[in-house]
């Protein structure tokens, strides 16, 4: 008869393979466990990434319509001063009219007329704030070259 082998208890015994398809499945759960983690920190990054899109897209659109702003109001400056430099330029020209009629029988050429109207319209304009004689609409642009 052969000799009897004693009976080892089957749980702790580290020395014993476990079956493969054992292994397998636990293969699969860690597989699965790290592709669900992964997936995790990947929509946690995408999530990120599309706010700090959507921040940037909120600045630029802010600066836009700041400088938009800035720009309207600029404009509208630039339009009132010329609104006043045409109605001053207006004037000007009503009172070389009116100069004219009645310096016409003083002088006996046009020149003549002309050059002593210039002289006292510019002797007024000069009392006019923002506007220097002869500077016309240059005065918009920056002094004349």
């Amino acid at each position: 008869m052969p000799p009897r082998r004693k009976a080892t208890p089957t749980s702790g015994n580290s020395s014993r393979a476990a079956p493969q398809s054992i292994l397998k499945k636990r293969a699969a759960e860690y597989r699965k466990l790290l592709d669900d983690k992964l997936a995790q920190i990947n929509n946690e990054y995408q999530a990120q990434a599309n706010e700090v899109k959507r921040r940037s897209k909120d600045k630029i659109r802010e600066k836009k319509s700041r400088i938009y702003g800035d720009r309207a109001r600029e404009r509208d400056q630039i339009c009132a001063k010329l609104l006043k430099l045409l109605d001053a330029r207006d004037a000007k020209l009503q009172a070389i009219a009116g100069k004219l009629k009645e310096m016409k029988g003083e002088y006996d050429t046009f020149t003549a007329c002309l050059s002593a109207v210039y002289k006292s319209l510019s002797d007024k304009a000069s009392n006019l704030p923002g506007i220097s004689p002869g500077s016309g609409a240059r005065t918009a642009r920056g002094p004349r070259r």
